[in-house]
Order: structure tokens, then sequence, then C-alpha cells
């Protein structure tokens, strides 16, 4: 993923960088006494190519000092917790088949024990003329687990926070108006009761110009043009607005064309008449016109499924756009196989649906930022099945967590 994510620690922390290693190793000490910390968290972590996570953890010893070793290459991040200190974090490691190391030195500064768990730092606009980064209000950030989501606001020097945070891992985003969203910054470990500060988050602001999306509809098979088809594309998020919504048919000949569109990111569905619905979560209009062509799959009349409904708001019945839906394969215990994730979102009126899904046990959520995750419905799918007018509510969660005293 694109890194964005800038982490400024409290104290300077000095470290020998080698280009390349097969271990990381280093020390840790107290930055006031210089004494080592015995017993502190070190993580690193890593996605492969097909996004799965490695992850390695040890403890720092009674010299305060740690190793990794024979690290598989990748990029990682290197996190350092303990109770009675503030986080750091270290990103961008570049692991590499060579024979060095890489030499870390952690300088935690000691901080006051909270009952509650604290993830903050400062949203900054970057504008590209101007050498200077400008505090960003009113942008919105988002920490987002597998099961559930939080949401804050910047204020007007562009500071946010989370407070009372479960453990687990994360990944934060970041949107605000007029600027290019960032999804999935980082991924971030919060452990019960640390107090991770300063995760700054530079964001760019949109080109103002109007960009166009123009492509070919073609069979996946054959590669011939499909036609007709219609095309609908929905504003993820926008510098101008975030309930932007285009629909076009595309031509005889299988080319479609968005004209004057408002840069930002975009969902865009293709359907056509005896094919899968195509779906295309994340279209990058931020900068630049763009030309993608679609490849329809036909539909296998063995398994022509149907499952769809709305996603509401709990707490007002009103319908969520853009919120998104898992369909998750369940697997029986003892059955070596993975499961299998099917995503899709909600239209402007909260409607989603799922075609074409093979016979099978599965449960159903949906989830939206600042809002918590649905409880699953479970289903069960065979030949020729119809699912329609499913309602899933999702409860807003608070955007500011109270903060309680230190004790």
């Amino acid at each position: 993923m694109k890194q964005l994510l800038m982490v400024i620690p409290l104290l300077l922390c000095c470290f020998i960088y080698s280009a390349s290693a097969t271990s990381l190793q280093g020390t840790v000490s107290d930055s006031t006494t210089g004494s080592p910390v015995i017993d502190a968290k070190l993580i690193a972590y890593t996605f492969t190519d097909n996004g799965d996570s490695l992850i390695f953890e040890v403890s720092s010893g009674s010299s305060g000092n740690f190793f990794f070793g024979d690290l598989p290459n990748g990029t990682y991040s290197l996190q350092c917790t303990h109770p009675n200190y503030i986080t750091q974090i270290r990103r961008n490691i570049q692991i590499t088949s060579t024979d060095l190391a890489l030499y870390f030195h952690f300088q935690l500064q000691d901080r006051i024990v909270y009952r509650d768990t604290y993830v903050g730092g400062h949203v900054y606009s970057v504008p590209e003329m101007l050498p200077a980064f400008i505090p960003l209000e009113n942008a919105t950030i988002v920490l987002n687990s597998e099961v559930v989501g939080f949401s804050a606001r910047s204020d007007k020097d562009g500071a946010y926070h989370f407070w009372n945070i479960p453990g687990g891992w994360y990944f934060l985003s970041a949107f605000a108006p007029g600027h290019i969203p960032q999804h999935n910054i980082d991924t971030i470990f919060v452990e019960e009761h640390s107090h991770i500060e300063n995760l700054d988050i530079y964001l760019k602001p949109y080109n103002s110009n109007p960009v166009s999306l123009s492509g070919i509809v073609y069979e996946k098979n054959s590669n011939l043009p499909v036609h007709p088809a219609s095309l609908s594309l929905f504003a993820i998020h926008t510098g101008i607005t975030d309930s932007a919504f285009f629909e076009i048919q595309n031509n005889p000949d299988g080319s479609y064309n968005f004209k004057s569109v408002p840069p930002g990111f975009y969902r865009l569905e293709c359907r056509a008449r005896g094919y899968q619905t195509f779906v295309e979560q994340a279209i990058d209009l931020t900068q630049d016109d763009l030309t993608y062509d679609i490849y329809l799959v036909p539909i296998d009349p063995s398994i022509e499924n149907y499952i769809g409904g709305t996603v509401i708001n709990a707490l007002t019945a009103l319908p969520v756009y853009h919120a998104q839906v898992n369909l998750v394969s369940i697997v029986p215990p003892g059955m070596n196989m993975p499961s299998i994730l099917y995503t899709t979102y909600t239209d402007d009126k909260g409607h989603f649906d799922f075609r074409s899904i093979p016979p099978w046990k599965y449960q159903l959520t949906a989830w939206a930022p600042g809002f918590d995750v649905s409880e699953a419905e479970t289903l069960v799918i065979e030949k020729n099945t119809q699912i329609r007018d499913l309602k899933l509510e999702i409860k807003p969660i608070q955007e500011s967590q109270k903060r309680y005293e230190a004790p």
C-alpha cells in the first residue's frame, strides 16, 4: 500500500541503517535514565504479495537487547511497546537476502498509566507548490479491524484522538474535503492500556479539473464487445461531493465514456443480462483521465442465485450509502479448506446484492465508517436460491470516546 503515514517520535532515536539485512536487532532503554528496559515487546510485521500477514514477536532481555533472526524478505514495520512507556514504531524497513543486519536503538519515554487506551496524531494538508504542512481541520480518521470500526474528526489544529480502543490490529484511513483520501494507510497494533502518539497523516489536495473514465465492455471468454450494458459510477470520496452518481449505457461497439467527472475515488459497476455483475471497488480518478476496459463473465445457469437487501442506520432507520457488505463461507470443523469472501457496497439507497453465489452456507455482515458491525445473518444457499429484502442494521459509533482520568 502506498505509505503516506509518518511517525515523529517525541525523542529522536538513533539507529544505524544498512541497505539490506536478514535480521533486526538492537536495544531498548529509558530515555531519561538510560537504563535498559526489560520485557519490552518488539513486533515485526509485513504483508506478502498475496495479502497474508507475517508477524514476529520477541521481548527485550536483561540488557534491553532484542534480536529477530532469519526474517523473510519484505518491507517491515517494527513496533516497540511497554506498559510504562509510550509506544514507538519504525516503518519501511527493507529486509533482503544478505549477511548484514539492521540495528535499532529505541529510547522510550515514560508515560502516565491510563486506564484507557489512546491513539492519536495530526492530519496535514500537503500542497504540491508549498514547502509546508498545513493543519487540516474536519478530516475524518477511521480505525478498522476485522470486527469493529472507529472514527474521529480532526480539530482546528489538525489533531485527532481515539480513546478506549480495544486491543488488536487496525487499519488507519483518512478523508478530508478537497483532498485525496488515503485508504488503509498503515497497519498498527494496539495493545490494551497502550498510548500511541504522533501518528501523523499527510493528505494531498485534489486536482481541480474534471476527468473522464472510458473503455470497452467485453465478454471475458470470447473478448467480443458486450451490448447493451449499464454502467454506474458511485463516488467513494471526491473533492466536490461525496454523493456524486453517474449512470450511462454503452455504445453498440461496446465502448463507454463518463465525461466531466469530479476528481476522486469511485466504485464502478457494470451490468448486462446474462452476465455476472462487474464491480471495481476503487477507481482512482484523482488526477488524470483513465481508460479502463471491463470483462464480463457469463452466468452459469446452474448457480444463478441471488441475495439482496438494504443496510440501514439502526437509530434513524435511514439507508446507509457505501456500506461494506461481506458474505463469508462457513467452513465446517475439520474440513481443510479456506473461507471464501464476497464483498459489495450499498448504493445511494442503501441497497446491495450478490449474484451467482455457489451453493453453500454463509454468514452475512455489514459495516461502514463510523458504524459498528451488524449482527451476522446465517444464510444457506442452494441451487436457484432467491433471497430478497434482507435488512441489516448497523449502529453509529460515537466519534470521540470519553477519556477517563488517570488514577
